[in-house]
């Protein structure tokens, strides 16, 4: 889970982490840090964006980096119920919506899939900690489980305080948090802070 306030540009950095998972013989890894041993398929649900503007954005990451024109071929934009949208949007607790979703997943060999933002694939109050264990447990056992994916899911911040926004149920079943702040908000909106909050089951 990636944390941060609108407008950041969590959207174009996740669009960044699909792509360079997808990119073949990509020596460096991710930021020079993370290793790729193997390219990697990424699904991305997202409900905001057109066509146009979603591969806008992916444009001005290949320009930066022409190897990411090999590592498009491995993200997929996938849609529901309209076939000529990219955006998608669905509810968690709807067993023909995660049938449907995981037979893509399948489909296309997907190792990542991506939700965002999560708020458009559930019904609930994101306050309620319940209500929002239940979205998440259906999300792990009918989706990442069955499709055998994990997920990377954009989230917005509380107005106060640092986690995710939300009920605690939503940090509590997260295996990795990574908090996004911008180093100085009224000077330099240039540079992110990243903070790994949480990890499960590996070091920082």
């Amino acid at each position: 889970m990636w944390v941060g306030p609108k407008g950041l540009g969590k959207s174009l950095l996740i669009n960044q982490i699909c792509l360079t998972a997808g990119t073949p013989g990509c020596t460096q890894g991710l930021w020079g840090r993370f290793s790729i041993p193997e390219s990697l398929v990424s699904v991305i649900c997202q409900s905001e964006n057109d066509r146009a503007g979603f591969y806008a954005r992916l444009k001005l990451l290949t320009a930066s980096n022409p190897a990411y024109l090999k590592g498009q071929r491995n993200v997929h934009l996938i849609s529901y119920e309209n076939a000529d949208s990219p955006r998608i949007r669905g509810n968690l607790l709807d067993a023909n919506f995660r049938l449907a979703l995981v037979d893509k997943l399948q489909e296309v060999g997907a190792d990542i899939v991506v939700f965002d933002p999560l708020i458009s694939f559930h019904e609930m109050d994101e306050n309620d900690n319940t209500g929002m264990r239940k979205v998440l447990d259906a999300l792990q056992i009918h989706i990442l489980d069955e499709a055998n994916v994990g997920a990377i899911i954009p989230h917005h911040p509380p107005k106060a305080g640092s986690g995710p926004r939300g009920a605690g149920a939503i940090g509590d079943w997260a295996h990795t948090i990574v908090e996004l702040t911008y180093k100085d908000p009224e000077e330099d909106r240039y540079h992110i802070r990243m903070f790994n909050d949480k990890n499960r089951n590996h070091p920082e």
